[in-house]
């Protein structure tokens, strides 16, 4: 009988741990906008589009070999994303002040100095680096001069922050290469 009892208190001790671990590991990143719309380029609201690697026009990408991403990797690629543009948003408001003070109603706009995501449009260009980890190349963009791009690359030379791009380490979890377009 005391054999039945301590066997029924481990047990119960091991759902309450595995149940602890489910809900201390969830993603729970408020600020993500993945869904299943999202990505479903046959839906006028989509905002992601994922393209292959040869498409691009960096050489760069194009030495490296094609990846998929799943919706893990997805999740990791928006946490990043999110994490990358606040780095970015919080040295630019540092930015923004210095201007507003100096330069008064003359100073850019703040949308000049900060990025909102839900302002742009996103392509993935999944590849595999050359120690065979998952990354994306991130091209975002709010403005698309009627390209289709779903299904096309998106390149500028100019538009300030309405374009910018980076690289984004899936297996890491980890961004490099952040770059924003100049103002022109």
């Amino acid at each position: 009988m005391r054999k039945l009892t301590l066997s029924s208190n481990i047990i119960t001790i091991l759902t309450i741990l595995v149940i602890i671990v489910q809900v201390c590991c969830t993603n729970r990143n408020p600020k993500s906008v993945i869904s299943d719309n999202v990505i479903d380029s046959s839906k006028k609201d989509t905002i992601i589009a994922v393209l292959p690697v040869q498409d691009a026009l960096r050489s760069d990408l194009n030495r490296s070999h094609p990846a998929e991403l799943s919706p893990h990797d997805m999740l990791v690629v928006d946490s990043v994303l999110n994490r990358a543009v606040d780095e970015y948003n919080f040295e630019h408001e540092k930015q923004f002040e210095i201007a507003q003070k100096r330069f008064g109603k003359a100073a850019l706009a703040r949308d000049n100095y900060m990025i909102e995501l839900k302002r742009y449009k996103r392509q993935y260009f999944p590849y595999l680096n050359s120690r065979h980890q998952k990354e994306v190349w991130v091209n975002c963009f709010c403005e698309t001069y009627a390209l289709n791009w779903r299904k096309e690359m998106v390149f500028a030379e100019d538009g300030g922050n309405c374009y910018f791009n980076l690289k984004i380490n899936v297996y890491l979890g980890k961004y490099y290469d952040f770059g924003v377009n100049g103002l022109g």
